[in-house]
């Protein structure tokens, strides 16, 4: 009996672990998704000052969150996002806007790709 008691108490752990990384890594990875997506747009209307915003909003929700997001994925997904989050702030420091959108899509591409991969499917598990 204490067997399947203690199987159970792993089994709930391990449950709560797992639903607990997938919540926080998609909420994250959503909300700084939609922010990028925003700055990008208020580059297109000129609105400068707009996108620093946004981006700065992003970039301080993500470093927030790396933390608890490394307990969950892979080093190297966060750390070639947190890259280009920093390298589009720079750009967007120095005006370069054409290269800011360039890494705006970067980006939302590594995020998309993070969050497709903590999405618990088939062919994630196999």
């Amino acid at each position: 009996m204490n067997r399947t008691k203690g199987a159970m108490l792993i089994l709930f752990i391990t449950l709560f672990i797992v639903v607990s990384g997938f919540v926080i890594n998609t909420k994250t990875t959503s909300s700084v998704s939609r922010k990028i997506t925003l700055a990008s747009q208020r580059i297109d209307e000129n609105d400068i000052s707009g996108a620093e915003l946004y981006t700065d909003s992003a970039i301080n929700e993500w470093n927030s969150m790396i933390d608890k997001m490394m307990i969950f994925s892979s080093h190297g997904k966060i750390d070639q996002t947190d890259e280009s989050l920093n390298i589009a702030a720079e750009y967007l420091e120095n005006n370069e806007t054409d290269m800011f959108k360039a890494e705006c899509r970067r980006t939302l591409i590594l995020l998309k790709h993070m969050e497709e991969v903590e999405y618990p499917t088939i062919n994630n598990i196999l």
